[in-house]
């Protein structure tokens, strides 16, 4: 499932460290504070981020 993001502008970063939180509302990044939120920019071209804890991916909208 992908979801989106929206008011990011720029250039897009290869990682995100707690500057953009998973939008998965199962993912433990949001509720346990021990687990740091992390997303890798798996497609540029589609701007689609992928969470490093759950595997959610996504999508920045400009």
């Amino acid at each position: 499932m992908i979801n989106n993001v929206k008011n990011i502008s720029g250039i897009l970063p290869q990682m995100m460290d707690k500057k953009v939180c998973c939008t998965n509302k199962k993912c433990a990044t949001r509720t346990e504070v021990y687990v740091e939120q992390r997303l890798r920019l798996v497609d540029k071209d589609n701007m689609e981020y992928k969470c490093e804890y759950c595997d959610f991916i996504q999508k920045i909208i400009k």
